[in-house]
């Protein structure tokens, strides 16, 4: 006999040494059955049979049988599409995961919400050549109710379908290869991590607080021209790819957010620094671009600027000429902390100005070149 989704975990019976054995072997039997068509198995697997057609019949999934992807049995999709109607919202939990290897996922007639990590946690995995389209869901919220939740695309296509998508304290979104995602608003208030692929968000939502942004490789672009608000403890980082936005990007460190830019590119229609010194961010090897050039002197105060450490980084400033860029460096535009125009390359570029560092010996090289020139002072005066 199998059972498929289902397995005993609790004794139902107790045998009694006054009854024969093969009574007892019977109501074990019994008990056996009856905990096994009642207790879900976590971790029970079910397999889309392929083609297109409803999640929803028993009939398209081996084994037989709607998976419960809400407490524990995980389901896969290697190829075709499986639609969802809603009676609910389609939940994973209870550390099941939806896989799709191939095909698509979507849902239709009716604007239930998706929910991945409820509780417990759960996972949705898009893998290449796979597809995950909200359709008519309303919402996606990943993590949450204390639960776990992860959405990883790794090199499949992730598609919100114009809805908004919620990313908890407890969620994460992930990509990584040559993922696509396209989203409306998302609130993110966990961690998102884009390590390869393409991100198109229409823009974060204001409640997006405390999150941890990390763009390692893919190209994300925020396709509302939104603002870029780094606030409170979040942390937001670019070692490699790009982040774009024609809005402003506003770091302000001095709210206790956190800001590093390693690598890659980062675009951004203005930069805008109120917060004073303690809101300024270092280029580290990031290239930064701005766009509105005209307007960009006037969105410093309080002594914020922008601090390039990494010789390897540059600035280009659209919409600006080089005269007019010489004021900036007065403060806004400094080399390890020092507000110097002379430590920098300024070029006309096109309509704007390309900045980058000019070739400064670090104060190490410094102290060893004195050395070199005290030590030659001290031979000739021997042989003197």
């Amino acid at each position: 006999m199998t059972f498929s989704n289902n397995v005993s975990i609790v004794p139902l019976f107790i045998l009694n040494p006054k009854i024969p054995v093969k009574k007892n072997l019977i109501k074990a039997t019994i008990a056996f059955s009856v905990t096994c068509l009642t207790v879900p198995f976590v971790g029970a697997q079910s397999v889309w049979n392929g083609g297109d057609g409803s999640y929803n019949v028993a009939g398209n999934w081996t084994p037989s049988g709607v998976p419960d992807t809400a407490n524990g049995t995980s389901a896969t999709i290697n190829s075709g599409t499986a639609t969802y109607t809603p009676g609910a919202d389609f939940t994973v939990a209870g550390g099941a995961a939806l896989t799709i290897n191939g095909g698509t996922w979507t849902q239709d007639t009716g604007i239930a919400w998706i929910n991945v990590g409820n509780v417990s946690g759960g996972t949705i995995n898009v893998n290449s050549g796979g597809a995950f389209n909200f359709g008519t869901a309303q919402n996606m919220r990943v993590g949450f109710n204390g639960g776990t939740g992860l959405v990883n695309v790794n090199g499949g296509t992730f598609d919100t379908n114009g809805s908004n998508f919620e990313v908890s304290a407890t969620g994460t979104l992930q990509t990584s290869g040559s993922a696509t995602v396209t989203a409306n608003e998302i609130a993110l208030n966990g961690a998102a991590t884009f390590n390869g692929g393409t991100v198109n968000i229409n823009n974060f939502g204001a409640g997006s607080v405390g999150y941890n942004l990390s763009v390692g490789g893919a190209n994300v672009t925020l396709t509302g021209g939104g603002n870029f608000v780094t606030n409170d403890t979040s942390s937001f980082s670019v070692s490699s790819g790009s982040f774009a936005t024609t809005g402003e990007f506003q770091p302000n460190t001095a709210n206790g957010a956190t800001v590093s830019l390693t690598g890659g590119n980062l675009d951004v229609g203005l930069i805008a620094i109120q917060g004073g010194e303690t809101d300024s961010f270092n280029l580290d090897g990031t290239d930064l671009s701005i766009a509105n050039g005209g307007t960009f002197e006037g969105v410093f105060s309080n002594g914020g600027y922008i601090n390039v450490v990494d010789p390897s980084s540059s600035i280009f400033i659209d919409n600006l000429t080089v005269a007019g860029a010489t004021g900036l460096f007065d403060s806004r535009i400094r080399y390890n902390g020092v507000a110097d125009e002379n430590l920098f390359n300024i070029v006309q570029d096109g309509s704007g100005v390309l900045i980058t560092p000019t070739a400064v010996p670090e104060p190490q090289a410094f102290a060893m070149a004195f050395g070199v020139i005290m030590l030659g002072l001290a031979v000739i005066r021997r042989r003197r």
